[in-house]
Parts: C-alpha cells; structure tokens; sequence
C-alpha cells in the first residue's frame, strides 16, 4: 500500500526515540485499521517519524509506541519480552 502525505519532512534519529505500552492513542497522519478473526481490530497508526500500533480484542487493548514522547527520557531497549 502506498499512502502520500501532506507533512513536512522533520529529520529523527533513533535515539531521539523512546518505547511506550499502554500509551494514549496518539494524533496519527494515517492509520492502517485490520479487522482479524476473533474478532482482532489492529490499528497501525504512523506518527510521522515514529509508530503505534493499536491491538483490540474483546474488551483487552494493548498499545505500542515508538516516538518522540514528551516528558519521557530518549531511550528503546535492546530487546522486549
């Protein structure tokens, strides 16, 4: 799939970036929405440098954000468990 935007490009680093879970639903300039078996919604969210997605099954959400966050410290882990 390929989206055009209307954003101005702003240069990122991945260390400028940091990981969140469970994190408000962030402004997206576009969003991806999968309705999967079950049934599963996933949203994939892009946040112009940076990612959300966005997982819904019955009344459980769980979020994954890699961005810019205010008030957090730069940092993503080497790994996730």
């Amino acid at each position: 799939m390929l989206v055009t935007l209307d954003a101005p490009y702003v240069d990122t680093r991945a260390a400028d970036l940091s990981l969140a879970r469970d994190d408000v639903e962030r402004p997206a300039l576009h969003v991806l929405d999968l309705v999967l078996p079950g049934p599963i919604r996933l949203e994939l969210r892009l946040l112009g440098a940076s990612h959300q997605v966005v997982l819904r099954a019955g009344d459980s959400r769980l979020t994954e954000t890699v961005a810019c966050l205010p008030g957090r410290p730069p940092e993503l882990p080497a790994t996730v468990l």
